[in-house]
């Protein structure tokens, strides 16, 4: 069964300011790999692979403070995958296997109205990701590792400026 669903509490204790937890169930369909032209057929096993389903639970604030000029917005999250559904590359075709996984971090974003019409904002996460059990292999044969996912930055600082006016 893959069912997904969403809890959250909030508390705001004045009208500019909200703290939340929650807690969501994500859940993505299994499927069955095939073989690319070209490319390497999946071993029998390999073959089908599970529906990923996402236990993530987070607890946050926001904020809007001296009149609406600024918001200030940070959060913590865990995220508990059961069979994440990991790619590997096989010559020239991509095979996805299941394996555990889990993410966690913080985020924060701070937006500020400085001037009429400009508007700066600073955001930042740090996030800690690893899939389980990832199978690497190379000439001199094969190993099982933890993996941090592709494109998953450690550490992330944005900012940015934006000034608008009538023309």
């Amino acid at each position: 069964w893959l069912f997904t669903g969403k809890a959250q509490l909030e508390y705001r204790p004045l009208d500019d300011v909200m703290f939340y937890a929650g807690y969501n169930r994500g859940a993505k369909a299994g499927s069955f790999n095939a073989p690319f032209a070209g490319g390497a057929t999946p071993a029998d096993p390999e073959v089908p692979y599970k529906a990923e389903k996402l236990d993530a639970y987070e607890v946050g604030f926001k904020t809007m403070l001296a009149d609406k000029r600024v918001t200030f917005n940070g959060a913590a999250f865990y995220y508990d995958y059961h069979d994440f559904q990991a790619f590997k590359f096989v010559n020239f075709s991509t095979v996805v296997g299941n394996n555990p996984a889990t993410i966690k971090g913080a985020e924060f974003e701070a937006k500020v109205k400085a001037l009429e019409g400009l508007d700066l904002s600073l955001g930042g996460s740090y996030i800690d990701a690893k899939v389980k059990g990832v199978v690497v292999s190379n000439s001199l044969g094969s190993a099982t590792v933890d993996r941090r996912p592709p494109f998953t930055s450690k550490w992330k600082l944005v900012g940015g400026a934006a000034y608008s006016f009538d023309l």
